[in-house]
């Protein structure tokens, strides 16, 4: 009888441990599923035993980890919005200066309008006209001609406003494509593409830039029939933007090799700039070794190229030793 009786009272235990534990699984379950995601709030253990204790640290640590997640991802946007701030003060910088040359070219046009109506004025009362002098010989004889200088003065004015539209066109420009690279919905269509044709064709769309800064691309291809996998129009763009960074913050002939499944582009790079290039932050947006952000640019070719780069499974890297700066590209 003594011996049921153990059997009996170990069975009753061991269906109230389990009640126990079910009911507290029950409450931690709970606690997950209801809890505010935004909380700090840890999982807290109110039934004493090393398995339950082992299963609220897993959840606490999860969180945990859930929650360093959404502060670096706050953090990303915060330093996004700063960027956006620095482009948009980019942006406003050559409109306001468009701006003002424009309307001094204006300023001009409405002087002159006005000093030849003046002198026209003047020859008219003087009988000018009947001594064969006419309006703008008066106007030369009182000093508001000089129709020649002045024209000059204002195919200047507007000259400095379309070169600073131009460049508020290359920002928006910019901007328009990272935004396109980094579209998650983009849809792309890898396939076997020629390299050598498709940087062929990104140079060429360069010749007269490369032209005009009597600058040379050497080329050398261990194998000419080199194909990589990769969406057509994506490849483009990631060949078009590296081009343009050598061709605007590079000096000297662009060297650009290819060796296995790597290509390489290098060029030189002023020696008082070098040492300011940070390659770790090199294809973040908006990043730009020149702080002043006085040369021209929105920081966004290379963010670009390597968002396209990493969405099709390309390794694009950047290196700089003593005055010399790589980017390579491998598939």
């Amino acid at each position: 009888m003594e011996l049921i009786a153990c059997i009996i009272g170990i069975a009753a235990g061991a269906c109230a441990a389990a009640f126990l534990y079910e009911r507290e699984l029950t409450r931690m379950a709970r606690f997950v599923r209801q809890r505010d995601r935004l909380s700090n709030q840890p999982l807290a253990v109110s039934l004493p035993g090393p398995g339950v204790a082992r299963v609220a640290d897993a959840v606490n640590a999860e969180m945990d980890a859930a929650r360093v997640e959404r502060q670096a991802a706050r953090q990303e946007q915060q330093a996004f919005q700063r960027g956006l701030a620095g482009f948009a003060h980019d942006i406003r910088t050559p409109l306001a200066g468009a701006r003002g040359f424009v309307q001094l070219a204006c300023d001009d046009l409405a002087a002159a309008g006005a000093a030849t109506a003046v002198a026209a004025d003047a020859g008219t009362a003087t009988g000018a006209a009947t001594a064969g002098i006419g309006a703008a010989g008066v106007g030369a004889a009182v000093g508001v001609g000089a129709p020649d200088a002045r024209d000059a003065s204002v195919r200047r004015y507007l000259a400095a406003a379309t070169r600073r539209l131009d460049d508020m066109n290359g920002l928006l420009d910019a901007l328009y494509v990272y935004t396109q690279a980094i579209d998650p919905d983009r849809t792309l269509h890898p396939e076997p593409i020629a390299l050598q044709p498709a940087l062929a064709k990104a140079l060429v769309d360069r010749f007269a830039d490369f032209e005009a800064q009597g600058r040379a691309v050497r080329l050398d291809f261990e194998d000419q029939s080199a194909e990589i996998v990769a969406d057509r129009e994506a490849l483009a763009r990631i060949l078009s933007n590296v081009v343009e960074n050598a061709l605007r913050h590079g000096q000297g002939d662009v060297d650009i090799d290819q060796r296995g499944r790597s290509l390489w582009f290098s060029n030189a790079v002023d020696p008082a700039v070098a040492p300011a290039i940070d390659v770790d932050r090199l294809f973040e947006r908006f990043y730009r070794a020149d702080p002043s952000r006085t040369t021209p640019g929105a920081g966004l070719g290379l963010a670009s190229a390597k968002s396209l780069a990493d969405s099709l499974g390309l390794d694009l890297a950047a290196s700089v030793e003593s005055d010399r700066f790589t980017i390579t590209l491998a598939w």
